[in-house]
């Protein structure tokens, strides 16, 4: 079977769509919404990724990231809307990146809920060839915006949703909810100045604005909210 990543034909693993710690807190917090909805309930697994591909994911992107989102979890705890926090010193590229190898993932995967979710096809290669090269380009490209999930007494909220596909700013727009944050990559590789004080920075900054809890199911229902700079 082909890799999705490297394209080889070899073995295929049982990858995670998203990686199985982003359902929970580190320490094992679950959800604090109700079942059902538009809330995965457990990891989902399909026969995605090589196990040399597996092995660079997890070495290069996913424990990496795995430490700066301690630190995301840390600096969002108390955070209430319409607060907005920054973190300094990020790294820039394995945020990045291992952000995009799980909507890359989440394009390529075929089972439900990912099945509709896609990225465009010229940047589904364009994200693929970012990843294998560990090149995150500027944060004018594929730019991120993130937001923490949290409850009325500013409790970040662990909840994994399904993923939403919108248009915002005439860009399309791929939403996925893991691991207490909101992920919103726009589709595009030009400016878009109505996020540019709101994106993850290549210079290590990242902005976390406070998202309610209370609000996922409507923004869920409706097509999502709107992202304001």
């Amino acid at each position: 079977m082909t890799c999705q990543l490297c394209r080889a034909d070899r073995e295929l693993r049982r990858s995670h769509v998203i990686p199985a710690f982003l359902y929970r807190g580190e320490r094992g917090d679950r959800d604090l919404g109700e079942p059902g909805g538009s809330r995965l309930e457990r990891p989902v697994r399909e026969h995605l990724l090589c196990d040399g591909c597996e092995g660079f994911l997890n070495d290069h992107y996913e424990q990496p990231f795995r430490r700066e989102w301690r630190r995301m979890l840390a600096v969002s705890s108390g955070l209430r809307p319409p607060d907005v926090r920054f973190l300094e010193d990020v790294d820039y590229a394995a945020v990045k990146l291992f952000l995009l190898s799980v909507f890359f993932r989440a394009s390529v995967a075929s089972r439900s809920p990912f099945g509709p979710f896609d990225l465009p096809p010229a940047d589904l290669e364009a994200v693929r060839d970012m990843i294998r090269a560990r090149e995150p380009g500027p944060d004018t490209r594929y730019p991120i915006v993130c937001r923490a999930v949290v409850d009325r007494r500013g409790r970040v909220v662990h909840s994994v949703q399904v993923p939403l596909r919108r248009t915002r700013f005439a860009r399309t727009v791929l939403t996925m909810v893991f691991g207490g944050f909101e992920w919103n990559v726009f589709a595009t590789t030009t400016h878009v100045p109505e996020i540019a004080a709101i994106r993850l920075s290549s210079v290590g900054l990242l902005p976390l604005a406070a998202s309610s809890a209370d609000a996922l199911a409507g923004r869920a229902g409706n097509g999502g909210s709107r992202l304001r700079g």
